[in-house]
């Protein structure tokens, strides 16, 4: 535990341009948890690319302290979150603490497109037991 320093927000992947506007995606409301660390870089497909893609999460991830840090991914990869939790269960990191993003509800009660905000998720491995954080 290293409470010395700043948090880390482990991104598992630079996000791409959105298909349609071609806006990059908003991740300021991810700096309120800590410095963001993209663990991937754009281009790389965990799902092409498993090999390469694990190695840079084993690396990216070798700083992760469960205790202050975070991960989350934007938009991104379900294989390469499931990479990613199945490298910190080989570290026997005993918990990680997940962001959820919630999109924002517009006044018709539809969810926004463009906006909304990040909250943890507390996952403890050794104890199966799953928390919502605020």
């Amino acid at each position: 535990m290293n409470k010395s320093r700043t948090p880390i927000v482990y991104v598992l992947s630079a996000p791409r341009p959105n298909r349609y506007t071609h806006e990059e995606p908003n991740t300021l409301a991810l700096m309120q948890y800590g410095q963001v660390k993209y663990l991937i870089p754009r281009g790389i497909s965990p799902e092409f690319n498993p090999e390469v893609s694990a190695k840079m999460l084993q690396e990216g991830l070798k700083q992760y302290d469960p205790a202050i840090d975070y991960l989350t991914t934007v938009g991104g990869s379900y294989f390469g979150a499931f990479m990613m939790g199945w490298i910190l269960a080989l570290l026997s990191e005993p918990s990680i603490t997940w962001l959820r993003f919630e999109r924002d509800r517009m006044g018709d009660g539809s969810r926004s497109n463009s906006s909304g905000s990040y909250w943890p998720v507390t996952m403890h491995m050794d104890e199966l037991l799953i928390e919502l954080t605020e």
